[in-house]
């Protein structure tokens, strides 16, 4: 919830930095952008920091962008110390060096594998609320498990099996990068009542990107992930391979990739801060579900945006 109340102080015209991205804080990242931005809160008032600010995310950060969020009027949740988009602008960090070269380009990417809401002939509805569906267990090896719950969705936190992104930075004096990686919860329940039989989150082990070329007007990074189950020891992995391509120069993203047969995929990105742009959608192969599973990727998931 937002008052509006506060009016932050005038910052001109500048060029500011734009948002990286809600979970690029999440990742405890070390960049000289953290230290613009606790320069800033502290301009404004809200000074958590014994030493500092410095590069590096921490706790003191959290806590002083927690106090920016109440000054402009979030409440309880919304004023959890996790910047935000809209909390960001308002904030107007100014660039960095690294940020401030012309024809600079900041990059998020984000890819996932998801169960659907609604999969013909795979999903069925959950007993304990007709709102929410459910998916056969392998047979012998599983029971039911949830499914996320939706359809495709560009919300980069929206409820997934997997979760991969890549941060990339590119301008005239170089480039960097970094990524993160998460698993959301899986729920067993039983296929005739519907009663929770477990939970769980699998590890990220098996989730990467790593640069294949790097360089001031172009950035490669190979991309594999596979996960399994965490609830059903020896059930397969879904698999996601691919090469994300960002270029500088030529001014485009592309992804081209391989997935699994089951789930769903998606890949977003997102140009200088500006709101998501689709890469590449791509729902289950009719009829397959999680016995598909066994094997390789082999369905092609490919598609670029340019800016």
């Amino acid at each position: 919830m937002v008052s509006g109340m506060y009016s932050p102080e005038d910052r001109g015209s500048g060029k500011t930095t734009p948002f990286p991205g809600a979970e690029w804080f999440k990742s405890y990242p070390t960049s000289p952008i953290i230290t613009a931005m606790g320069k800033r809160l502290v301009a404004e008032g809200c000074n958590k920091y014994s030493i500092g600010p410095g590069p590096k995310w921490t706790g003191a950060d959290q806590a002083s962008y927690k106090c920016w969020q109440e000054k402009l009027g979030y409440t309880g949740v919304d004023a959890d110390g996790w910047p935000g988009d809209k909390s960001w602008n308002e904030l107007r960090v100014p660039s960095t060096r690294d940020e401030d070269a012309n024809n600079d380009v900041a990059v998020v990417f984000w890819i996932k594998a998801f169960i659907p809401l609604n999969v013909a002939g795979v999903t069925r509805a959950y007993p304990k609320d007709s709102s929410k569906m459910m998916i056969n267990g392998i047979p012998i090896i599983g029971d039911c498990f949830l499914t996320d719950q939706r359809g495709f969705s560009s919300a980069s936190d929206a409820k997934s099996r997997m979760h991969s992104q890549a941060w990339v930075w590119v301008n005239p004096n170089g480039y960097r990068w970094s990524q993160r990686h998460y698993c959301d919860e899986t729920t067993e329940v039983d296929c005739e009542d519907g009663d929770v039989e477990g939970r769980k989150t699998q590890n990220n082990d098996n989730m990467a990107f790593k640069v294949l070329k790097g360089s001031s007007t172009r950035v490669v990074l190979e991309f594999q992930a596979a996960q399994n189950n965490p609830l059903v020891t020896g059930s397969p992995d879904i698999d996601l391979i691919g090469t994300l391509t960002v270029d500088r120069v030529d001014q485009f993203v592309e992804f081209v990739g391989k997935v699994d047969e089951f789930p769903a995929f998606e890949a977003y990105v997102s140009i200088n801060g500006g709101s998501p742009r689709t890469i590449a959608r791509l729902g289950p192969k009719p009829g397959a579900g999680p016995e598909s599973l066994f094997g390789s990727a082999n369905r092609s998931l490919r598609g670029s945006v340019n800016f």
